[in-house]
């Protein structure tokens, strides 16, 4: 296994945790474990997989925090947490992931400030953090980005986000 490069498990009706063996990956590009019910915390051994440009979690249980050691993942294209009963502060590290193109964070229930680091994921096109308990409001750095797409709560302040999302209108 220690050659492997994609590892897609999704939509296997998958239990239990995601192992901290994963860490043991250094070649694997993507990891999709999408639309499981994988469990638990999410292993802060994840950040030794440096290779890894995509990693789909989304729709699982995960019901932890996000681990600050996803800011070691350099080449990170797509990080995908949608409805993972994810919570906690969003980690200031993930302001390293300067590669990011896409960062999917919604339906979970984040608390805190979106924090000041993001701003510096300067090739982000898609920004998404709606069905949150975040407050504040979306660094002034991302608006000369005209190409991003930013979807935050509508009870976040943003001077230049794409769309705000209200749970009775979807996005307005």
């Amino acid at each position: 296994l220690s050659s492997l490069t994609h590892l897609q498990l999704g939509v296997n009706s998958l239990y239990g945790t995601l192992p901290t063996e994963v860490g043991r990956l250094s070649l694997l590009t993507r990891l999709s474990v999408e639309i499981n019910y994988l469990s638990g915390p999410l292993p802060t051994e994840i950040g030794n997989c440096n290779s890894l440009l995509n990693l789909e979690l989304g729709w699982n249980n995960f019901n932890a925090s996000l681990p600050s050691e996803l800011g070691q993942l350099g080449f990170l294209l797509v990080l995908n947490t949608t409805s993972c009963d994810l919570s906690g502060t969003l980690p200031t590290e993930l302001g390293f992931l300067d590669t990011l193109e896409s960062l999917a964070l919604d339906n979970n229930t984040f608390t805190g400030t979106i924090p000041t680091e993001l701003v510096n994921l300067r090739n982000i096109s898609s920004l998404i953090l709606s069905s949150n308990s975040l407050s504040g409001e979306v660094p002034a750095a991302f608006c000369p980005l005209d190409s991003t797409f930013i979807l935050v709560d509508c009870t976040v302040t943003c001077s230049c986000c794409s769309v705000c999302y209200t749970e009775t209108t979807d996005a307005t």
